[in-house]
């Protein structure tokens, strides 16, 4: 037996004593490296990519419409570079689907679909022809991934690459996927209640202005601006109760 991957996201996670004495959350005992409730979540996030991919698409396509955003002091404010971010995102989560697929159908021996590559496009055209293939090729890697997922949570180490070879493993894939989901989520408007701590001052500078836009990984301080993560902002509530 092993613990869900998923760790403090698991469902099913309890909390344990590390050795430096600090509370740390492990998921739910499972024989594989997701347990079955976070393997189905899993499962629904791949299967709303095609989706978040298109939405993404209109996003790209909204920022891209807007040159400028109002007037400061008189002179024209250039938008923040979302459209990069979207496009980047929209690549990243094509590719990533598409490799993790080519794995699995190496490891189950399957036949490579004719799908054609994707490049950058040159003319407003070829960016219409991209975004076929873009779509074509993540509609071929979900469609496969799904119907495998046991397959994919039982990938031994590979040598993937990432910005350099790095070795992963099922739960490695599985973790990706839904960060890329969390992520897509975010920037099509999924995520927007904020949550304010009141009685949680801000450990850097006192003051209680701490928020957390619901759904990001992210804790902020709207006074300094200092930043912690979701895991280790809960830590400090827990140590200061």
């Amino acid at each position: 037996m092993q613990y869900c991957r998923r760790a403090q996201r698991c469902p099913g996670k309890w909390p344990y004593q590390a050795t430096d004495g600090t509370k740390q959350w492990a998921g739910a005992e499972t024989s594989r490296v997701l347990c079955d409730d976070c393997a189905a979540v899993l499962d629904g996030a791949l299967g709303e990519f095609p989706e978040l991919l298109q939405r993404l698409n209109s996003e790209l396509a909204r920022s891209l419409a807007v040159s400028y955003e109002g007037r400061v002091g008189g002179t024209q404010e250039r938008r923040l570079p979302i459209r990069e971010e979207v496009d980047a995102l929209m690549h990243e989560i094509v590719d990533t689907a598409r490799c993790w697929e080519e794995i699995v159908r190496d490891v189950a021996g399957d036949p490579v679909p004719d799908v054609p590559p994707v490049r950058a496009p040159e003319t407003p055209d070829a960016g219409r022809s991209t975004l076929d293939r873009m779509f074509a090729s993540l509609n071929s890697s979900v469609g496969l991934l799904r119907g495998r997922i046991t397959a994919l949570l039982a990938l031994v180490v590979t040598e993937v690459d990432r910005d350099g070879w790095a070795e992963l493993d099922g739960g490695d894939a599985a973790l990706e996927f839904l960060d890329l989901h969390h992520r897509a989520r975010g920037i099509v408007g999924e995520y927007r209640r904020t949550t304010h701590y009141p009685k949680n001052p801000c450990p850097n500078c006192g003051v209680p202005a701490v928020t957390h836009l619901d759904g990001s990984d992210i804790v902020r301080c709207q006074d300094c601006r200092q930043s912690e993560t979701w895991e280790r902002w809960c830590e400090l509530i827990e140590q200061a109760a």
